[in-house]
């Protein structure tokens, strides 16, 4: 009779935990991938770290490392832009803000020329942003220099401009000349864009030939061109507006 209590009760305790352990398992299939949504993105994005968009509160955050062929950015320079919306009923204007802060070369100098935009800014000192639709191929270009200079361009095809030259009412730029580096911030109008952007890349260039610098966000494979060329936009990466939009609204 005692034997048979005691075989009893050891059956159940392996039934207990046989259940229990299964029970574990199943929670951790379950909410492994909601807690780990990230990773999950990141393997299917085959990006790297620097690529991959850091989402703060209503903002994105990119930081560009590489060379425009993917290499490591020469004297570990780096570029950080952050891209947020400024629509609210305090706006004056709906815009897209870009704010960089980057290291400042002052090479090549920029002709004396009061602030505003200027032709073939892309000869100096400049950060860049394309915003592409890629069903269309329409695109917008943007750059911007530490001198308060700018250049934006309206594409439709690669390399076909449309509008040239465009105005912008917020483009300011600060240069610390102890640290050798300068912040800008510049509000794109809405309406510059062209519709359903889905893809974005963003360069930097710095120094004069033969020591010119082309750093990329999205850079093309390694030894598959022999020079950089910003409007290879089959390499353009993933980047949504919309949401990004949308959060402020």
């Amino acid at each position: 009779m005692y034997q048979f209590i005691i075989v009893d009760t050891e059956f159940r305790l392996i039934i207990v935990m046989i259940v229990t352990t299964f029970t574990n398992i199943l929670f951790l299939l379950v909410t492994y991938p909601v807690h780990n949504s990230g990773s999950f993105r990141f393997l299917q994005n085959q990006q790297s770290s620097s690529e991959v968009p850091n989402r703060q509160s209503n903002n994105l955050n990119f930081l560009i490392t590489k060379t425009w062929d993917g290499l490591g950015a020469p004297d570990n320079t780096s570029i950080s832009i952050t891209l947020s919306s400024n629509d609210s009923q305090k706006s004056k204007t709906s815009a897209l803000e870009i704010r960089v802060e980057a290291s400042y070369f002052n090479d090549p100098q920029i002709p004396d020329s009061p602030p505003g935009p200027l032709n073939r800014l892309w000869e100096y000192e400049v950060v860049e942003a394309f915003f592409l639709n890629s069903l269309t191929n329409e695109y917008l270009e943007i750059e911007l220099s530490p001198t308060g200079h700018y250049l934006i361009l309206k594409l439709n095809g690669v390399r076909q401009v449309t509008e040239s030259l465009l105005p912008l009412d917020v483009f300011q730029t600060n240069i610390n000349y102890e640290n050798n580096t300068w912040t800008g911030v510049a509000h794109i109008p809405w309406n510059y864009f062209p519709a359903h952007v889905d893809k974005f890349n963003a360069y930097a260039i710095h120094k004069s030939e033969p020591d010119r610098v082309y750093l990329s966000l999205f850079p093309v494979p390694n030894g598959k061109f022999e020079g950089p060329d910003f409007h290879r936009v089959q390499y353009f990466g993933n980047i949504d507006l919309v949401g990004l939009r949308s959060n402020k609204l």
